[in-house]
């Protein structure tokens, strides 16, 4: 199973993905006020408990540079806070180009 995640300063929307049975719809999803909680840990902690899966990979999407594997989020409560997870951000460059 894969979490994937959307943090951002105001909402952070959280998933449960499964390469077997398809990566378009998530077998399980919420959305949190960021501003509850006092780290990303709390919010995964929080999702955990109501949907128990076994989580072999994460990828979350950022609002705000990546520097020094550290994420810079605006207007979020502890951005940096990302010790217990194991979280390493890498920078990506955001090619989208609408046609």
């Amino acid at each position: 199973m894969i979490l994937a995640g959307d943090i951002g300063g105001t909402k952070t929307a959280l998933g449960i993905y499964s390469s077997e049975k398809g990566m378009g719809t998530p077998l399980a999803r919420e959305t949190f006020a960021s501003a509850n909680y006092a780290c990303l840990e709390d919010i995964v902690a929080e999702f955990r408990l109501k949907f128990d899966f076994e989580i072999e990979k994460a990828a979350f999407g950022v609002a705000g540079p990546v520097s020094g594997g550290k994420a810079v989020i605006r207007n979020y409560p502890a951005a940096g806070c990302r010790q217990s997870l194991c979280i390493y951000f890498r920078e990506t460059s955001n090619s989208f180009q609408p046609s």
